[in-house]
């Protein structure tokens, strides 16, 4: 029995081939099992008591840059973080990482024991199963940031589930065409799926598809928007700095200054920073220069 078994790798393998379909968009079966784990408190509204501040990331290009600009300006804040990503490039620990590290086999394959308990006769895909795990790694570490990319679309991908404290979509171009649109705005409506009412949705693309915007204000959430609310200006024509300014929580104009330019696209992190400035965290000049630097 698979409760017995202590080998990722014979888990993985038996989730491969699991589920009838390795792509199956949705949110009813992966949200029945996730009631079943102690995730409540994890999933509930961030109006609540949930302590973890989580920040959810979608977009067509630049997540994976978000969340790990995201994840190295928390570490250097001494804030716990974890991040959740998808694919993986070497190994399946990739995509859960706690503190900019991944989790160890033995983490993993107890996170996907509780899953597998849980599930009983409820059919889940790997990818649902890998999101299942994060998930309850993150709420048992107690973190106090938890960062969530999108694996497809939004509005039905697994890590739709919880409830974020700050939305970010990167940008969108045509994506997955087979299962979110055959045009922009229709991927634009998917991708805005992730957005809330009352929590800032922030969009890293200046020329962006207008369903973004519209779907943000039809819910009441709070747009933010890439050289309209928060501006990135380059310093010198040779683009060896660049300036962040913005707004932060209470509304109060903030700048940093002389940032070096990163090694991942400065629009991914221009997204993170404001991300954080929307949770209240309080950045500083010197410490976003030597994020960029590292």
């Amino acid at each position: 029995m698979l409760d017995k078994v202590d080998k990722l790798d014979q888990w993985l393998s038996w989730l491969e081939g699991k589920h009838p379909t390795e792509i199956d968009l949705g949110l009813e079966r992966i949200a029945q099992v996730a009631d079943r784990l102690p995730l409540a408190g994890f999933r509930e509204s961030p109006h609540g008591n949930r302590r973890t501040r989580i920040i959810t990331v979608g977009g067509t290009n630049g997540k994976g840059s978000c969340v790990k600009a995201l994840e190295v300006i928390c570490s250097a804040l001494d804030l716990s973080v974890g991040s959740y990503t998808s694919p993986h490039l070497l190994r399946f620990n990739e995509r859960i990482c706690v503190n900019g590290r991944p989790l160890d086999d033995g983490a993993i394959v107890e996170a996907f024991r509780q899953v597998e308990q849980s599930r009983g006769d409820i059919s889940l895909t790997y990818f649902e199963y890998a999101t299942l795990a994060a998930l309850v790694i993150f709420q048992q570490r107690n973190l106090d940031v938890a960062v969530l990319e999108v694996g497809l679309g939004g509005r039905l991908d697994a890590v739709n589930i919880v409830e974020p404290d700050i939305t970010v979509v990167t940008n969108v171009t045509l994506d997955h065409q087979a299962y979110l649109g055959n045009d922009v705005n229709s991927i634009a409506y998917e991708k805005a799926g992730i957005f809330r009412s009352n929590t800032p949705a922030i969009c890293g693309q200046e020329d962006y598809p207008l369903m973004l915007q519209t779907r943000a204000e039809t819910i009441g959430a709070n747009w933010l928007c890439i050289n309209e609310d928060f501006k990135v200006e380059s310093l010198d024509k040779d683009l060896l700095s660049w300036t962040w300014s913005g707004r932060d929580k209470h509304n109060c104009p903030i700048a940093f200054n002389q940032l070096a330019l990163p090694k991942v696209p400065v629009e991914s992190v221009a997204c993170a920073i404001q991300a954080l400035v929307g949770l209240g965290l309080s950045l500083n000049n010197d410490l976003l220069a030597t994020c960029m630097s590292s």
